[in-house]
Formats: C-alpha cells, structure tokens, sequence
C-alpha cells in the first residue's frame, strides 16, 4: 500500500520518501532518487497518481532498502508551487505566440526554463 501526503510525513513505520515535482510547459515531473523514480503526467493529479502506481515495484527493481507494501510518498513543494505552475504552463503558449507574432525572438536559453527574448523595438 502506497500513501500519498500532501507536504506531510507521517509517524507510521513506512518507508517515507519524497518526490521532488516540477512542471515545464504542461508536463508534470516527478522524481525521487532515494526510491529511483522518474514519471511524469501532463496533470498534478495524474502524476501522484502515476507514482502511487509504479512506486511499489521500485525498491526490489533498484535495489532500495524499503518495504514495498508500506511506502510514504510526500510531494512537499508541489502543493504551494501548484497554483503558480498551473499559470505558467497555461500562459506560456499564449505568452510565447505573442510576442512571436510582435516579432520577439529567443535569442538563448536561461537558467532552467527560463528563456531570453529580444524585441524588435530594443
């Protein structure tokens, strides 16, 4: 049995790990290197979904010392980081034709997602 804790770790005796999420242009990642898991879903829900699903058969498959039947995943950051990510993955195809159409440019990849544009005008 896999339990899910929104930003939360629990007392119970289970294997508790977390699951560091970030969201790129509508896909949501999920990973957590102790348990090696690596999914992604194009929704918040879907992804904890995913890891519920999958996580249980990571300890044996990567070698992790962890009870299978009696996991704890934690999504910590996610539930204060979704409102904001949810906004930047629903603007940024508007954002970006936007100023493709006003004749901005990138010009080079930032640190992350992030993207250097140029205008037109400067």
């Amino acid at each position: 049995m896999v339990t899910y804790l929104d930003g939360l770790i629990s007392k119970a005796k289970a294997s508790a790990f977390e699951v560091v999420v970030t969201c790129q242009v509508s896909i949501w990642t999920g990973e957590c290197d102790a348990l090696g898991l690596v999914t992604e879903s194009d929704t918040y829900d879907g992804l904890v979904a995913r890891a519920c699903l999958i996580a249980p058969e990571l300890p044996e498959l990567n070698g992790v010392a962890a009870d299978a039947d009696n996991l704890n995943l934690s999504f910590p950051s996610a539930k204060s980081q979704r409102v904001g990510l949810l906004m930047v993955a629903t603007l940024y195809p508007q954002l970006s034709k936007l100023l493709r159409v006003n004749g901005c440019v990138i010009i080079r990849q930032g640190k992350g997602s992030h993207e250097i544009w140029q205008s037109p005008i400067n």
